[in-house]
């Protein structure tokens, strides 16, 4: 059938595109060691910055994702670091006019592409304009110019995709919906993002609402919260002041709207990788200089919360080793259960909808169906045409108007065998006749 057909022709495209998102995630090591240099000219600071994202199962995870965060990562902390770098040089009275120039033409050409691999990149923007402008207390510098020209220029070099972004805002509207549907309270969405924040560095499949999960919460966030306080009181001014309005813009950005007037922009965590980046180079620095530290009694505790920060991601990573599906899939998760069920049952049917389910994901699903499960679709459940030609007809995610059309019409029952946050499998009955 189409998806059968789908899945012969294009089967390859997705492990090129994986492969390709593999191979981009490790220019994040130079990338994360360039920023972290960029900020403290500390070698040691750039290594362990490199260790903490190496073994980290959040980036591991998303560097496996036929999407584009992995690209996005590495982009936007190139830029962040290429902006540092212009800032310094343009403020040198010792380097050459030109390297200033080339150095500028760099940062445009990878604001460039960021704005083209994801629309997030404006928050990333805003960000490092609020830092340049800070920096400079508002006066018209050099700096201020060159960034502002180069902005400029990223978003002439951006308009072709504007208009196309014009064009189609009805279905950038239609598919980015479900951002809106939903209104948590405050204090979930901080809880939730304090959840997220501890994905950087551990990912055992803990239950959101477990007591472990408070404790390893309340432990990152002090970890965080510190490495903050020990940023501001140890480094100059235009390095902590750098990390402090990237975070403060995703936080004013993403989860303040949430709170304010609902949405769940906020729970997403691809949403929220450029403070994951300055978060991991916080806490970088404030490991490194807790272990340079001539106070032996001090080196030797941070010695330990160094090892074990270190060993529960490591641990993380084996134990997603071991998986054959993360929270990274969000609403394809529970693909690999309902294939399992599909599978056991002989002679067997799998209709879908492209409007009650992403059909994506029902192509997703194709790959681990066995070959002699049979896939339709329609366009939504009051198009179902049932065939009692096999043994065992399931339905993916239908409406509860739809399953009560088709028992009616079909003289079928129509039980659910499987349901999570966001599908629900079903199967159909015959009442008429015995199959």
């Amino acid at each position: 059938m189409l998806v059968r057909t789908w899945r012969q022709l294009f089967g390859d495209s997705r492990t090129v595109i994986r492969s390709f998102s593999v191979w981009v995630s490790l220019l994040f090591f130079p990338a994360i060691y360039w920023l972290s240099w960029q900020l403290f000219k500390q070698h040691i600071v750039s290594g362990i910055s490199l260790g903490l994202i190496a073994i980290s199962p959040f980036y591991i995870l998303y560097a496996q994702e036929a999407r584009e965060y992995a690209l996005w990562t590495v982009l936007i902390t190139l830029s962040s670091a290429a902006l540092l770098k212009c800032i310094e040089l343009t403020q040198s009275q010792n380097i050459s006019i030109s390297k200033s120039y080339l150095m500028w033409i760099i940062y445009t050409l990878l604001i460039t592409l960021s704005f083209y691999t994801s629309l997030f990149t404006l928050f990333v923007v805003i960000a490092q304009i609020a830092y340049t402008v800070l920096l400079t207390r508002f006066r018209l510098t050099k700096v201020f110019i060159f960034h502002s020209i180069s902005l400029i220029i990223s978003v002439i070099l951006f308009t072709p995709w504007i208009g196309v972004f014009i064009a189609n805002y009805e279905r950038y509207q239609q598919i980015t919906s479900w951002t809106k549907q939903f209104h948590f309270s405050a204090i979930y969405l901080l809880k939730y993002w304090g959840f997220n924040i501890s994905r950087i560095f551990v990912d055992f499949d803990l239950k959101f609402n477990s007591n472990i999960t408070n404790f390893v919460i309340i432990i990152y966030l002090v970890l965080v919260l510190y490495s903050l306080y020990f940023l501001i009181k140890n480094t100059p001014k235009k390095c902590w002041l750098f990390i402090m309005i990237m975070m403060v813009v995703q936080i004013l950005c993403l989860l303040i709207p949430d709170i304010v007037v609902g949405g769940v922009r906020s729970l997403s965590p691809r949403y929220l990788i450029p403070f994951y980046i300055v978060t991991d180079v916080s806490i970088a620095y404030l490991l490194t200089n807790q272990l340079i530290s001539p106070q032996i009694f001090n080196t030797r505790i941070w010695s330990i919360i160094t090892l074990i920060i270190f060993s529960v991601s490591l641990l993380s990573c084996i134990n997603n080793l071991q998986k054959n599906t993360s929270y990274t899939k969000v609403i394809s998760y529970s693909l690999p259960k309902v294939a399992q069920i599909i599978n056991q049952s002989n002679s067997s049917l799998l209709i879908g909808n492209y409007k009650s389910y992403n059909p994506g994901n029902i192509m997703a699903l194709s790959y681990l169906l066995d070959s002699n499960v049979k896939l339709q679709l329609f366009s939504d459940t009051y198009n179902y045409q049932l065939s009692q030609e096999f043994q065992n007809v399931f339905l993916l995610t239908v409406t509860n108007q739809g399953k009560e059309t088709l028992e009616q019409l079909e003289n079928a029952e129509v039980t659910r065998v499987f349901r999570d946050d966001h599908l629900e499998l079903w199967k159909v009955n015959f009442l008429s006749s015995v199959i």
